[in-house]
């Protein structure tokens, strides 16, 4: 009960100030990474292009998925002849079906 009411009055404030400050803080360990590893700081073209190339990768797999759905989708026919076959043939060829009655 308490746990609810606790969950309910700042699981939003909590989830707000993690998205306002969350990027800043991930920003600012990979600066520290960098400065450790000695490796110079990030420029703002570099993490523009970096932002964009995630962006269009994203993008492509969300067209990729949507491709996927839609082709799926639109063999739904051709997968239900293929069903429809198979257990033709496959009643077809069984021994009951192949022997001969004398």
């Amino acid at each position: 009960m308490i746990r609810n009411e606790f969950l309910r009055r700042y699981k939003p404030k909590a989830i707000t100030i993690l998205k306002v400050f969350g990027p800043v803080l991930l920003y600012q360990l990979i600066r520290m990474v960098l400065e450790y590893f000695h490796i110079p700081s990030l420029g703002i073209v570099e993490v523009l292009m970096a932002a964009g190339a995630a962006l269009l990768v994203m993008a492509l797999a969300c067209w990729l998925w949507a491709v996927g759905e839609w082709g799926w989708f639109s063999l739904r026919r051709l997968r239900v002849f293929w069903r429809e076959l198979w257990q033709f043939t496959r009643e077809y060829w069984k021994a009951s079906a192949a022997a001969t009655t004398k």
